[in-house]
């Protein structure tokens, strides 16, 4: 069984996101590589997902941006 680990992350509001610890360090990743935080990447790909759950919709994103 994996671990999810929660992160805060403010969009619009303070909310939660539970995903595992892998795609956290991706979507660290893929911030510093455009230079930007973690939250902002992240508010930055969840506000262009459609449909689906936010952990859903980011691990969507971050899939995405690996494969470039």
């Amino acid at each position: 069984m994996t671990l999810l680990e929660c992160r805060h992350i403010n969009i619009k509001k303070r909310t939660s996101i539970a995903i595992e610890p892998e795609f956290w360090a991706a979507a660290e990743l893929q911030a510093k590589a455009e230079g930007a935080t973690w939250q902002e990447w992240a508010a930055a790909a969840l506000g262009q997902g459609v449909g689906g759950g936010r952990a859903s919709r980011l691990r969507v994103a971050i899939l995405a941006a690996a494969r470039g």
